[in-house]
């Protein structure tokens, strides 16, 4: 600051914000948000790196799962680090066990790996080759250390945020509840996958989470059977039927049908099956359409609807966690506004109800 000539009263002015609550920041007595953060780094040329004064424990880890993998904003990292940090605060306010999560030993993308390591997943929840469904996710979820946090961040928002807190063995998983069931359910085992392996970077831990999510939605037998059903089909029409009555049957995408047939075909030398399916597949998400319609009926939730939706069907900590918080300080609106990247009103009809009502403690 004394090298641009900035004094603590004129970063205020120039922020518009009051001298004390520079005084605060720089005093480490509070932490301004990510929008304060950004303007306060282009005043002061500074990264984040160097405004923020490292904690000791280990940064969060952060994935942004954004629609249709747009470019992460300066703004939107700022945001996601601010909410790491906040989250730390309801660590104490959750229900956690002392035992580790497991991992997956000597992680590899071979075939049957990947099938055995889905095997023995699925057997966790007492699944064979039946159809994983919403429920079996929320118990792998606790078994793993994962909390999630379902949102409405709309039908073009981001898919979701993934936050994991390497120091305390718990990772924590926004899902925006906007998005074709499909999807949804292919993406929170892909959080999954990453939730169970710390060997794999990179590219390789991205191919290893979505190889596992499609094993665990349709498994390797199930494959099998349907790679031979699908060769006795002659009619290239009647295939892609065949494939979309799977899918539903699963309700996964057909993509999912196709390509993990496929990698059941190639594993044993067999010829894969080659048919065009990209209008098959939208079709079929509009028929089954997103998430939000079948939990809130095709209408806007409530703020006691969707508290409702979130404890009954999801079963998430998060918001347990989160009322304790709350009743226990008296935080007010703007935490949750924070923590949950919502608009400040429908951030009050949530407080209002964490903060006065002990169904949630």
């Amino acid at each position: 600051m004394e090298s641009l000539g900035i004094n603590q009263a004129d970063l205020a002015k120039m922020m518009t914000v009051s001298r004390e609550s520079v005084s605060n920041w720089l005093n480490q007595e509070k932490f301004p948000r990510a929008s304060k953060l950004l303007i306060m780094s282009k005043i002061l040329k500074l990264g984040f790196g160097e405004l923020v004064i490292q904690e000791q424990a280990p940064a969060p880890i952060i994935a942004f799962r954004t629609n249709k993998k747009k470019r992460v904003s300066t703004e939107k990292e700022l945001n996601a680090n601010d909410t790491g940090h906040m989250l730390r605060m309801l660590l104490p306010y959750l229900d956690t066990t002392v035992f580790s999560a497991p991992f997956t030993k000597a992680p590899s993308l071979e075939y049957d790996y990947i099938q055995k390591v889905a095997k023995e997943v699925r057997r966790r929840v007492n699944l064979s080759s039946g159809v994983m469904e919403i429920s079996h996710i929320m118990e792998l979820y606790d078994e793993f250390h994962i909390v999630l946090i379902p949102v409405l961040w709309g039908e073009k928002g981001d898919n979701g945020l993934y936050i994991k807190l390497p120091e305390d063995e718990i990772t924590f998983i926004y899902a925006n509840l906007e998005k074709y069931i499909a999807d949804f359910k292919f993406w929170m085992l892909h959080e999954l996958a990453h939730a169970m392996t710390i060997e794999l970077d990179g590219e390789d831990s991205e191919l290893f989470a979505d190889y596992l999510a499609a094993a665990l939605l349709f498994p390797g037998t199930s494959a099998k059977e349907v790679y031979h059903d699908l060769e006795k089909i002659r009619i290239v029409g009647a295939k892609v039927n065949k494939i979309k009555e799977i899918a539903m049957d699963y309700m996964i995408s057909p993509f999912t049908v196709l390509n993990e047939v496929n990698k059941y075909a190639k594993s044993v030398s067999l010829p894969t099956i080659v048919v065009a399916i990209g209008g098959a597949v939208t079709n079929f998400n509009k028929s089954v359409g997103l998430l939000s319609n079948h939990l809130f009926d095709g209408v806007s939730p409530s703020p006691e609807k969707y508290m409702e939706v979130c404890r009954k069907t999801f079963k998430s900590k998060f918001f347990v966690a989160l009322a304790r918080y709350l009743q226990e300080t008296g935080a007010d609106a703007g935490v949750v506004h924070r923590l949950m990247n919502i608009p400040i009103a429908d951030a009050k009809g949530v407080h209002n109800i964490l903060g006065n009502q002990n169904d949630f403690t």
